[in-house]
């Protein structure tokens, strides 16, 4: 399917869902680590393709420190060293179809970098081939014993949305 017809159907077959308005490139709301806040403020948003080639996927990132073109392009790689230093906190989640439907969401922090499945929910505001607005929340509290740490986010966005091969 061309990636302009996927991101149409993405978009007409979005429920609109009551939300705070965001200004475009922006997070607000809660992300606790360990019972401390950390502010994300940045959204960034685009498109790749499948594995297969065969459709279109979203990749999110929410960031507290403000990410190039370059290093959105090779995220995580190129910013390993500022998230093991605690200089960027993030997290990444893929939107995988046309109806909005949540992969999973990847937190990177020097703590640790777990990958959250059921217990994070989307639900997307808007959605055109340009930018998504939504909202990105757990169900409860989560706790990785692994690395001592527990997460709490409740995160309101608006990100443009860069196009592959752009």
């Amino acid at each position: 399917m061309p990636r302009a017809i996927a991101l149409a159907a993405l978009a007409l077959c979005l429920l609109a869902i009551p939300a705070a308005a965001v200004d475009l490139g922006a997070v607000e709301g809660r992300f606790l680590v360990n019972g401390q806040q950390i502010a994300l403020q940045h959204a960034y948003a685009a498109t790749e393709p499948s594995a297969q080639g065969d459709r279109m996927f979203v990749r999110v990132i929410l960031s507290d420190q403000p990410i190039s073109e370059q290093d959105l392009a090779a995220f995580p790689d190129s910013v390993l060293a500022q998230i093991n230093a605690g200089k960027l906190h993030a997290l990444r989640f893929l939107i995988v179809d046309e109806k909005g439907t949540l992969d999973a969401t990847d937190v990177f922090l020097s703590a640790g970098m777990p990958t959250i499945k059921d217990a994070s929910r989307l639900e997307l505001q808007s959605a055109t081939e340009q930018a998504l607005s939504g909202r990105l929340h757990l169900t409860a509290p989560q706790k990785f014993g692994d690395w001592s740490l527990s997460l709490d986010y409740d995160l309101r966005f608006a990100a443009s949305i860069r196009q592959s091969g752009e």
